[in-house]
């Protein structure tokens, strides 16, 4: 009996500008600036994956969801 192939998952790209990020987490209630969002990235460079494109930053959506979650834990 022959044991089929298995093709690995690959998760969607959900890189998106970090103006875009900052429009949608305006949305939460819990907004933030694009300076906090390019401190985030700084600090938690394990936890956001991060690309520069025609001068313009992307970030992934997910990671950053995960950042804020926390960031906004610790702040309240």
């Amino acid at each position: 009996m022959a044991i089929p192939s298995l093709t690995p998952y690959v998760a969607p790209d959900d890189m998106i500008s970090l103006e875009d990020c900052s429009d949608l987490l305006r949305q939460t209630g819990h907004s933030r600036s694009l300076t906090t969002l390019r401190r985030w990235i700084a600090e938690h460079p394990d936890m956001c994956s991060e690309r520069r494109r025609g001068g313009k930053i992307y970030v992934s959506f997910s990671d950053i969801l995960v950042v804020h979650r926390d960031e906004v834990r610790r702040r309240d």
